[in-house]
């Protein structure tokens, strides 16, 4: 019993000192291979849009604007982001714009027509809903519905050297938050 008392207090001191002398695997972008730049800037890109998302719903948690209203604030926004998203990061080529989903894997989109980004299509296919919880609470939901034919994705294709990668809004995102909690997963989702 004695021993292994001992050897776990062992563990315990040792650990924390090998850790202070392995050195911890570097960030620098430079020296990072193609797919892991693309992995960690998709995963950039899907975390702000997400937070886009959020930050503008919640703001208006406690306005009485309008759906329309709430609904080009955040798709301006989201464009913004996307449009200045490829001037920012010079490791990376960026386009984004709108492709029509023909199979059900995302990843066809690479190799899909890319239109240009457009306010007008982001409208008609996104949509917000206010809902009054109480008098002085509210429901609000943001969901990217991919159109009339549920099948136009709003994407980002992203490139380094031969590699591809693809963010894409997919039909069926949704984001809610209420005006007494930040936000939580939407119902079905």
């Amino acid at each position: 019993m004695l021993r292994g008392f001992v050897s776990f207090l062992f563990f315990m001191l040792v650990t924390p000192l090998l850790l202070l002398v392995i050195p911890s695997p570097s960030l620098d972008l430079a020296s990072t291979s193609a797919p892991r730049i693309l992995s960690l800037r998709r995963a950039e890109m899907e975390l702000n849009v997400d937070a886009i998302i959020r930050e503008e719903l919640f703001s208006y948690a406690h306005s009485n604007l309008p759906e329309d209203t709430i609904k080009l604030r955040i798709n301006v926004r989201v464009l913004d982001y996307l449009s200045q998203f490829s001037r920012s990061h010079e490791d990376v080529f960026s386009e984004s714009g709108f492709s029509t989903l023909y199979q059900p894997n995302y990843l066809s989109l690479l190799s899909t027509p890319l239109t240009p980004p457009s306010l007008l299509e982001l409208q008609s296919s996104s949509h917000v809903l206010v809902l009054p919880v109480s008098q002085t609470e509210r429901y609000l939901e943001y969901s990217y519905t991919g159109g009339l034919s549920a099948s136009r994705v709003l994407n980002a294709r992203l490139r380094v050297l031969d590699s591809n990668s693809l963010f894409a809004l997919p039909v069926g995102y949704c984001v809610c938050v209420t005006s007494f909690e930040l936000a939580w997963p939407c119902v079905g989702s």
